[in-house]
């Protein structure tokens, strides 16, 4: 099952209704995940457990956003990942600018 099939399933079982743009509640959930993570992660005290939990709920919300939307993120992450790999030379390294950036 990919994660945004998991959204969707989430979204219908909770009885969520498809909004027509990432309103108010979609953005201030990601917003407090990303909160939430980054103050975990930050924590040097924080256990991997206790940082993955919250990267996982940030991850999650963004789906929700997506499922909300009828944005397909599967996708956008397939393509992502396919620019990225594309940035590599003949040989397979990165290919830099002059200062280091990955192009």
């Amino acid at each position: 099952m990919t994660l945004l099939s998991q959204a969707f399933q989430f979204r219908s079982a909770y009885g969520l209704t498809k909004e027509n743009s990432p309103g108010s509640l979609q953005l201030s959930l990601i917003k407090e995940e990303y909160n939430e993570f980054f103050q975990e992660v930050s924590n040097p005290g924080a256990s991997n457990a206790d940082v993955l939990k919250e990267l996982g709920d940030l991850v999650f919300v963004c789906y929700q956003c997506a499922a909300v939307m009828g944005w397909d993120l599967d996708e956008a992450m397939n393509r992502i990942l396919a620019s990225n790999m594309s940035k590599l030379d003949d040989n397979g390294k990165p290919i830099r600018n002059e200062d280091g950036k990955i192009m």
